[in-house]
């Protein structure tokens, strides 16, 4: 349809295995040239594997252009048979005549005829098997079996097996091991370069016999991305772009045109199209992450539930055990609070308790006043200045004979003169200084406060 407007005398671009326009790359020419010299060898296995659409039947008819004339070959395409018929196949193939109620000894015994005939006259026969990867094991042991049929000189019949990768995968099965150890040549085909890409396409439109540069090189590019390099998408997907540059009236292939056309071949989700944004959220998430690391590690994160009191170690963000609270009044076993301030990771020394002054009444005495109360008036208590308490003694208060003030200079405090025991009667309490017993002296005895 297109060709008369892009000036071609055939379609470049046909699925069809045409051995006219096989491109020669490096590794089919590694292929034929181990099909080659599998023939001509005296025996055994030739193994040609590849990904669907590689150009593997296309490179077997190549083959066959090439054969001398001594050599004679048969081309089983579809392989999906039992024993029987596959026989059947092969007779048919090479020409053999058989009767239709057969078996498998009698198919056999003709191919064991046919083959000694040929190697009389100094011929040659091949088996070619395209798609052998859908070959039973029991299918697979029989065709081993015909590589029997020899004289002492060589091999009677060269087999060609020619399949998926899933076929390298079959032989090397334990049970088909006598098979594998036959082969005497392997090939593998794979995907096109970019490079041959290019020159895959520019081969075929030359064999057609149209206007070179057809296509620019960014929808090449894009043909590469598109198809992977494997030729049977390439041609599709170069037909369906020739047509929608013809029905636009371009003269050539511009990516926009070869984009929709993979997009109609391929579907909407094609093979390495433009997913910028993909890359674009990977990237975004990449950074977020390294700087949240970066964060982490320099400066460190508060823990969820977390005390309000956390220190920083090694700029890592590490929990300090809470500050001990100060205890309630009356409470036991509790620690007074830390006045000073302890920093934040310094390791908290527990402060003892000070000792508290005896409450009037308790346990039914009262708290010596040894040092400050006049002889016959009211006794008044002279506050006692405060005293470091000793470690490990709770509920006693150490005597401070030289009076000396917390924290200050130690300076001697005289002696206050005793004041009478409250409660205690029929006493007289000592009056050294002749001092009055009160505001009025009332005989001899003087009376506790309070009488």
């Amino acid at each position: 349809m297109y060709r008369k407007h892009f000036g071609m005398k055939r379609t470049p671009f046909s699925i069809a295995p045409d051995p006219r326009y096989l491109y020669m790359s490096e590794q089919h020419r590694e292929a034929l040239a181990h099909l080659i010299y599998g023939i001509r060898s005296d025996g055994g296995f030739v193994l040609l594997t590849g990904e669907v659409g590689t150009g593997k039947t296309t490179t077997c008819r190549r083959l066959l252009e090439t054969l001398a004339k001594n050599i004679v070959a048969a081309f089983i395409i579809h392989p999906t048979y039992s024993v029987v018929e596959l026989l059947a196949a092969v007779c048919d193939e090479f020409g053999i005549s058989y009767p239709r109620k057969t078996s498998i000894k009698a198919l056999v015994d003709r191919i064991n005829v046919f083959l000694l005939e040929l190697n009389a006259r100094h011929k040659k026969a091949i088996l070619i098997i395209d798609e052998a990867q859908n070959l039973s094991p029991e299918v697979l042991e029989e065709i081993r079996l015909l590589t029997n049929l020899e004289t002492n000189e060589r091999k009677l019949l060269q087999i060609i097996l020619v399949g998926q990768p899933e076929l390298r995968d079959k032989l090397a099965r334990p049970e088909l091991r006598q098979l594998a150890q036959r082969i005497v040549a392997r090939c593998h085909l794979g995907p096109l370069s970019k490079a041959d890409v290019v020159n895959y396409v520019n081969h075929r439109l030359t064999v057609a016999r149209g206007k070179g540069e057809i296509f620019s090189q960014e929808a090449l590019n894009s043909l590469y991305v598109y198809s992977r390099g494997i030729p049977r998408l390439i041609n599709v997907i170069c037909d369906r772009a020739l047509l929608g540059a013809f029905v636009q009236g371009k003269e050539s292939v511009d990516r926009a045109t070869l984009k929709k056309a993979a997009s109609e071949v391929l579907g909407d989700r094609l093979p390495g199209a433009d997913h910028r944004w993909q890359a674009a959220l990977l990237a975004g998430i990449l950074i977020f992450a390294g700087v949240g690391l970066l964060y982490y590690y320099f400066i460190g994160f508060e823990p969820w539930g977390g005390s309000e009191e956390t220190g920083r170690m090694s700029g890592i963000s590490k929990r300090v055990p809470e500050m001990p609270k100060a205890g309630e009044p009356g409470a036991s076993g509790t620690e007074p609070e830390n006045p000073d301030g302890a920093q934040a990771g310094v390791v908290s020394k527990p402060v003892p308790e000070m000792p508290k002054a005896a409450e009037p009444g308790v346990s039914g005495t009262e708290p010596e006043n040894s040092e400050g109360a006049q002889a016959g008036g009211v006794s008044k208590p002279v506050p006692e200045m405060p005293k470091a308490a000793e470690p490990g003694v709770s509920g006693t208060e150490p005597s401070n004979p030289e009076g000396a003030q917390a924290g200050g200079v130690s300076k001697p405090v005289p002696e206050m003169p005793k004041a009478a025991e409250p409660g205690v009667t029929g006493t007289e309490p000592s009056n050294p200084e002749g001092t009055r017993a009160g505001p009025k002296e009332r005989g001899t005895e003087a009376h506790g406060p309070g009488e």
